[in-house]
């Protein structure tokens, strides 16, 4: 049975999610092709993510003969525009096989470093995205288990943060302790890094993850978050970068990446309206029944805010994250409250919508 699918609307919903809803329901069970008419790109990234997670992709074959904007299509699918079709990436060849963990997400990374510096940047990450796809459980989800308390042999506290920790009004963040991150542009991610005990995870992993999650789902963060972010096809282009610093598509996109809630924490300095974003528990677009942890991240800056100041022109931002865990316990009892922790059910977490 073939389906036709266009841009039009169904009770107040696009068709494609009327679809992928339905489908995922199992109405459609004699379905084996589809035509989509007049879908624009976004609409098709939307779809064929739909797709992939419901494992329906290699299953179905989709027309896209009447379909819009055919120059930008010619980006991701061959010239016969059918999406089963899509370029293969060069690591699909086996070599990922003989990679260790970081070579593969530093492969990925760099492939995704080459798209966005196209003039059509956007349809050749997209199609990044897809070959990416291609590659099945190779990007499987991560189970995150953070770790809550200051670990003395581990960690070390970042006296810097702490003086600008004390000026957040959160009083209540002002009793944990910032554990010291590096600088260079990645601190977002090695402060997630140092909450992991999985120590082949690395910062260029969560970089990848956090960009296939904003392509996967970026209508809904558009919907979402955009008016408040801005522009996120903009902010995903100059993401590619292994040392761009990280914002607020970063901190939201990573709810989902570590099916985690975030707690985001400014402190009260040259603040106006603007920040209220900063200063917010963030959960997953889309939750699961591991959705039961919050983490809670500093914005703060790598130096002292007077020679901050001094070499801002008297102003100041900031430029430096690092995590919040609380003070150090007995190991005894920290086994027993992160056993307590991992077997209790969801936690409620007071969240403000955009």
């Amino acid at each position: 049975m073939n389906l036709t699918l266009s841009s039009g609307i169904i009770a107040g919903r696009n068709q494609i999610d009327v679809f992928c809803s339905l489908f995922n329901l199992r109405e459609f069970v004699g379905v084996r092709s589809i035509t989509l008419v007049g879908i624009k790109l976004p609409e098709l990234i939307h779809f064929m993510a739909e797709l992939q997670s419901l494992k329906l992709l290699s299953s179905l074959t989709i027309n896209t003969d009447e379909i819009q904007d055919k120059d930008d299509l010619r980006a991701i699918c061959k010239s016969a525009l059918q999406i089963p079709s899509l370029i293969k990436c060069d690591v699909s060849c086996g070599l990922c096989d003989t990679m260790t963990r970081d070579k593969k997400f530093e492969k990925l990374l760099e492939a995704f470093q080459l798209s966005a510096s196209a003039s059509d940047y956007f349809n050749e990450i997209c199609s990044t995205y897809y070959q990416i796809l291609e590659l099945g459980d190779f990007i499987a989800p991560l189970n995150f288990i953070p770790l809550m308390y200051f670990d003395s042999s581990e960690h070390m506290v970042d006296r810097v943060a702490q003086t600008y920790l004390r000026k957040c009004s959160n009083i209540i963040v002002q009793g944990l302790i910032p554990i010291e991150t590096h600088s260079d542009g990645n601190c977002l991610y090695y402060s997630i890094l140092r909450l992991m005990s999985q120590c082949e995870i690395t910062h260029i992993e969560l970089r990848v993850r956090t960009i296939i999650e904003l392509i996967k789902n970026y209508k809904q963060y558009e919907t979402k978050y955009g008016n408040s972010f801005g522009i996120i096809q903009e902010h995903i282009r100059y993401m590619y970068r292994n040392y761009a610093f990280s914002e607020m598509y970063e901190i939201i996109a990573l709810c989902d990446v570590l099916q985690c809630n975030i707690e985001s924490v400014y402190p009260n300095i040259d603040y106006s309206d603007h920040l209220n974003k900063c200063n917010y528990t963030y959960s997953p677009i889309k939750k699961t029944s591991f959705t039961n942890k919050t983490i809670t991240i500093l914005w703060t800056h790598a130096l002292h805010e007077v020679e901050a100041r001094r070499n801002s022109k008297g102003t100041w931002t900031a430029n430096h994250f690092v995590p919040l865990v609380l003070p150090c316990i007995s190991a005894q009892s920290q086994i027993m409250i992160t056993s307590t922790f991992q077997s209790n059910s969801a936690v409620k977490v007071s969240t403000i919508d955009l």
